[in-house]
């Protein structure tokens, strides 16, 4: 409890200081962009660099350190006693949670994708808020409010779509997590319980033993949490880490 307790303190107040001077950097970095930047680029998406991408990142920092902290330690005490009181039953039990290392880099590419996409198309609505909002006196004197709201619905559905990509990708992805785990309790209580009625191993070594393979279910959820935070975090990350691409006054 007070690892638990000191580890969120620290991490998340890490995370906090993070965030604060990554934004503090790149306001000095904004205000040190040319004048012909400003006239080139919209600003919406220097507007979605400072909120939701930079959330992203402080995101990952704090809970997906975290949760990766807790699946490393918690994989390692289960794992450690599984294999100890039978290795082959281990090795029976552990084979279907192997898919995840094949798996989670595929899942980690498609989400940072479907994040990336999500965030572009974020820019997207805030230029049109902000243009819109600059415009308004214009606007209201050619009577456009009907046109302008058509073309906000539009843009804003765009957004929606995007973000619907993302929900059902970690829709697929978390069920599969659950999947992954139910079918290693399977092979625990088909085989295990075979060797129990045999002998091999005491009713009371694999009631245990499947105490220790539920204890992965946990950290086979966190796995899924952080696969989600870092791809979203990395791809924020990335584009955050444009604004050195430009040039200076």
């Amino acid at each position: 409890m007070i690892g638990r307790a000191v580890l969120r303190f620290t991490i998340m107040r890490a995370s906090g200081l993070i965030e604060a001077g990554l934004r503090h950097d790149m306001f000095l970095k904004a205000e040190r962009l040319s004048q012909r930047y400003y006239h080139e680029n919209k600003i919406g998406t220097i507007m979605s660099w400072f909120s939701s991408d930079v959330e992203a990142v402080e995101e990952f920092v704090g809970w997906g350190t975290i949760m990766i902290v807790d699946a490393i330690f918690l994989s390692l005490i289960a794992l450690y006693k599984m294999l100890k009181l039978d290795p082959v039953l281990s090795v029976i039990a552990l084979f279907p949670m192997l898919l995840l290392v094949l798996w989670g880099n595929r899942v980690e590419k498609i989400m940072s994708d479907k994040w990336e996409e999500r965030q572009k198309q974020f820019d997207r609505l805030y230029d049109f808020t902000q243009e819109t909002f600059t415009g308004i006196r214009v606007i209201k004197a050619f009577v456009q409010e009907r046109k302008e709201l058509a073309a906000f619905a539009k843009a804003n559905a765009n957004s929606r779509e995007k973000n619907m990509n993302v929900v059902r990708l970690m829709a697929l992805v978390f069920p599969l997590l659950d999947l992954i785990v139910g079918f290693s309790l399977l092979l625990t209580l088909l085989f295990g319980g075979r060797m129990a009625i045999t002998g091999e191993i005491t009713l009371g070594q694999f009631v245990a033993f499947n105490s220790y393979v539920t204890m992965l279910v946990w950290p086979m959820i966190a796995v899924g949490e952080s696969i989600s935070n870092m791809s979203q975090g990395l791809a924020s990350l990335r584009r955050i880490q444009t604004i050195n691409t430009f040039p200076t006054c």
